[in-house]
C-alpha cells in the first residue's frame, strides 16, 4: 500500500465537493481566498483542469513565478495572466508593477522582516486591490544558491580590527542577474560556523524560539559526542539572544529572522572574542545549558506496507484504503492526514493485504477524515473517482488476515535468508504481500533505522556543570550519569571538599564542591574568656562546642584535629586561619 501524507497546521482549507463546471454562488474576490478551496468550489489553482473554479476565479486569482524567494527581496516575481498597476504585500508594502516587452506582468519582492506565506494582491486600476494571490517568503540561508554573495576575503573580515589586518572586503556574484549600471550594497551577515565554536564539529539548534522572549538554544558537540560548555572551552554551547529563524510575530528585533540573531548573538560574539580580548565577559553572560531539564522527543514511524508504531510504542499493521489522520492535536493547531492506496504487484495486479495484529473493526480508530478537513487536493480523474467522490474510508475494501509461507514457494527461501531479527515479521509480510524481496527489505531497513532512532533520543541523566576550584584544576568534563570528575590544588594549596564527584541517576553530584584553600598559622592568640579550644576526634561535638551560647564561633567548617589539635577558624573559602594558643 502507498502511503501519502499532507501536513498543515490551523488549515481553514475544505474539500472539492463537486466535480462540475457550473457556476456557484461562492466567489474568490474576498481577500484571502486565492488559494484556498471552499465548500461549493475552488479558489486554487487545481480548479482549472478539475473544472471546478468558483465563477470569479480567473478576475480574482493569479499565479506568481517563481512562489517563493530570500526574505531580502530584489526578486523577479511573474505574474501569470495578469496586468496590473500597482503590487501590494501584506495589505501595506506597494512596489509599482510593470510590464516587459513581450507584454508579460512582473513585481519585485520587497524586503520583508518575516518568513512564511505573505499575502499577495494586485491593482489593475491604481485604486482597487481586487486581484491576489500567495508568496512565500523564506529564510536567506534557504535562497537559491544562484542568487547569493560570495564573500571572498572572509579571514580579513573574521579579524578585523586585528593588528596588520586592514583594507577593503571583497565578494562576487552573478552579474547577469543585476542588470543595472550600478548596484547599492550592504553587508548584514556573514556566517561561519567553525569561527564561532573551535573545537567542535557538531551543532544544532532548538527548532522553535521562545514564545516570550523570542530567545534559541544551540548546543555543540566534540569529535567523542560530548556536549561541549563554556565553563570549559570558549569553543562551547551557547543561548541565542535571539533565534536564527526568528519567531512570530516578527517584523521587530528580537524576532526578525536571521538578522536579529546577527545583531544580538553574532556581533557581540566578534567584538568580545574576535576584535577584543574580552571573551570572558561574553561567556560569563553566555552561559551554557547542561540540559539537566531535557526531555527528548518521542518518535512515531509508519513504513511498508502500511506499519504503524506510535509514539508510545504501540505497533500494528493496518490496512484501509482511503484518507485519515495520521497525527491531530487541536491544541497545537497540528493535523497530519495520510492516503492509502491498494498495492500494486510487478504484473500491474492488485492484491489484497493483511492485518496481521488488529482485528478489522481496528479501521475506525485510525480516524478517517471528513470531506470538510481533508487537507487533499483532487488534480485528477484518478483522486476525484478513487477518493473524493467516495466516501473518505472505503468500506468495500476486505483484508486477508493470513499469506501461508509454503516452502514450495521459490520465495519462501530467500525472504527466510533475509528477513531475520528483530522486525522481520514486517519484512516477511511485506515481501509475501508484493511478491517482491526489495520491498519486504526496504521494510527491514527503515525499521532498524527507526530503531537507531529511538535509541538515540533516550533520555539521558545529566547532573549539570561542575567548576574548576580556583588556584587548582579540573581532570573530566563528561557530566552525564556514570560519570566521574576529580579536583586537585596547585602547589602551596589544600584540599577542602570533595576530591572526587561522581554523577548519580538522580541528577545529583556525590560529594562536596571542592576548594583550594591556603594555610595560615597564627601564634599566641588569645580567645574570648582567655580559653584554649582543644579539637577533638569527634566532629560533632566539636561543632556543639563552638557554637554553643555565647558561641565562641559564629561558623565551624567541621575540620578535626588532622589538620592540628587546637582551634581552627575558617574566614572563607579561600584562606583557613588555624590559631595555636600557647598559655
Amino acid at each position: 500500500r502507498l502511503l501519502y501524507m499532507r501536513a498543515q497546521a490551523c488549515s481553514c482549507s475544505t474539500a472539492v465537493k463537486h466535480h462540475s463546471s457550473s457556476v456557484f454562488l461562492q466567489c474568490c474576490h474576498h481577500l484571502g481566498r486565492c488559494g484556498d478551496v471552499l465548500e461549493k468550489c475552488s479558489c486554487h489553482a487545481t480548479c482549472m483542469s478539475l473544472m471546478s473554479c468558483c465563477a470569479d476565479y480567473n478576475q480574482s486569482c493569479f499565479q506568481v513565478m517563481p512562489h517563493s524567494s530570500s526574505m531580502l527581496g530584489g526578486k523577479f516575481l511573474l505574474l501569470i495572466n495578469c496586468v496590473l498597476f500597482f503590487c501590494r504585500f501584506k495589505g501595506e508594502i506597494l512596489r509599482d508593477g510593470f510590464i516587459d516587452i513581450e507584454g508579460r506582468a512582473y513585481c519585485i519582492s520587497p524586503l520583508l522582516y518575516e518568513t512564511g506565506w505573505i499575502p499577495f494582491d494586485v491593482s489593475t486600476d491604481g485604486i482597487k486591490f481586487d486581484r491576489s494571490a500567495q508568496y512565500f517568503s523564506v529564510h536567506p540561508s534557504k535562497a537559491d544558491p544562484a542568487y547569493k554573495v560570495t564573500l571572498v576575503n572572509a579571514m580579513q573580515w573574521q579579524y578585523y580590527g586585528t593588528p596588520n589586518v586592514a583594507g577593503r572586503l571583497e565578494f562576487t556574484w552573478n552579474s547577469s542577474l543585476i542588470s543595472a549600471e550600478k548596484v547599492n550594497i550592504e553587508l548584514w551577515g556573514y556566517r561561519d560556523v567553525c569561527t564561532y565554536h573551535p573545537g567542535c564539529v557538531h551543532c544544532v539548534r532548538a527548532i522553535h524560539a521562545s514564545p516570550i522572549h523570542g530567545s534559541g538554544q544551540q548546543c555543540c558537540y566534540d569529535s567523542t559526542g560530548a556536549l561541549v560548555l563554556t565553563g570549559d572551552s570558549v569553543g562551547g554551547s551557547t543561548p541565542d539572544r535571539a533565534h536564527d529563524w526568528g519567531s512570530p510575530p516578527y517584523i521587530k528585533p528580537p524576532r526578525v529572522p536571521g538578522y536579529s540573531h546577527w545583531l544580538y548573538d553574532v556581533m557581540s560574539f566578534y567584538y568580545c572574542c574576535l576584535w577584543s580580548d574580552h571573551c570572558h565577559i561574553y561567556l560569563k553572560r553566555r552561559p551554557s545549558s547542561g540540559c539537566q531539564n531535557y526531555r527528548p522527543p518521542r518518535a512515531g514511524v509508519v513504513l511498508g506496507d502500511p506499519h504503524f508504531i506510535t509514539f508510545d510504542g504501540l505497533r500494528y499493521t493496518f490496512n484501509g484504503k482511503g484518507e485519515y489522520y495520521l497525527v491531530s492535536s487541536p491544541a497545537k493547531g497540528l493535523s497530519v492526514q495520510a492516503r492509502t492506496e491498494q498495492v500494486k504487484l510487478k504484473n500491474g495486479e492488485s492484491t489484497f493485504e493483511v492485518n496481521e495484529f488488529f482485528p478489522s473493526h481496528y479501521i475506525r480508530a485510525m480516524g478517517n477524515i471528513s470531506k470538510n478537513s481533508s487537507l487533499f487536493t483532487y488534480d485528477s480523474e484518478h483522486l476525484l473517482d478513487m477518493y473524493n467522490i467516495p466516501p473518505s474510508h472505503d468500506p468495500t475494501f476486505v483484508p486477508a488476515f493470513s499469506l501461508p509461507e509454503s516452502l514450495d514457494d521459490p520465495l519462501v527461501a530467500d525472504m527466510l535468508t533475509m528477513c531475520y531479527g528483530e522486525g522481520s515479521q514486517f519484512c516477511k509480510y511485506d515481501t509475501l504481500t508484493t511478491r517482491d524481496l526489495t520491498v519486504g527489505n526496504a521494510t527491514l531497513k527503515a525499521y532498524q533505522k527507526h530503531q537507531a532512532l529511538l535509541y538515540a533520543l533516550k533520555p539521558v541523566v545529566s547532573c549539570g556543570w561542575l567548576p574548576t576550584p580556583r588556584n587548582g584544576w579540573k581532570n573530566g568534563t563528561d557530566y552525564l550519569e556514570g560519570s566521574t570528575l576529580s579536583f586537585a590544588c596547585n602547589k602551596g594549596y589544600i584540599m577542602y571538599g570533595s576530591a572526587e564527584r561522581t554523577c548519580l541517576g538522580d541528577g545529583t553530584w556525590a560529594g562536596d564542591q571542592p576548594f583550594c584553600i591556603t594555610v595560615i598559622i597564627c601564634i599566641a592568640v588569645k580567645l574570648r574568656f582567655d580559653e584554649m579550644v582543644h579539637l577533638r576526634s569527634d566532629e560533632a561535638e566539636n561543632r556543639k562546642r563552638l557554637t554553643s551560647d555565647p558561641p565562641l564561633l559564629s561558623s565551624f567548617r567541621g575540620l578535626t584535629p588532622a589538620l592540628h589539635p587546637f582551634l581552627v577558624l575558617t574566614t572563607n573559602t579561600d584562606f583557613l586561619l588555624i590559631v595555636i594558643g600557647d598559655k
